[in-house]
């Protein structure tokens, strides 16, 4: 299980969602042990505003982030 299905099943802020996609957007793709993928997990959210906020995020076009030291 990627970082990025944890944040959808937990429901994690936008910022959060938006920084892990950043940095591996291949994720949204990946299937978990259970087959899941992080829509899978998005779906199942109980809260209407948070489930839509969550798979609006994953559908969001993601743009490459560099990081400074």
């Amino acid at each position: 299980m990627l970082p990025l299905h944890l944040a959808c099943k937990w429901g994690s802020s936008k910022g959060v969602l938006k920084a892990l996609m950043a940095v591996y957007p291949e994720g949204r793709k990946i299937r978990d042990i259970y087959d899941k993928t992080p829509m899978d997990y998005a779906k199942a959210i109980a809260s209407p505003e948070l489930r839509s906020m969550t798979m609006a995020s994953l559908q969001s076009t993601v743009r490459k982030v560099t990081f400074q030291d």
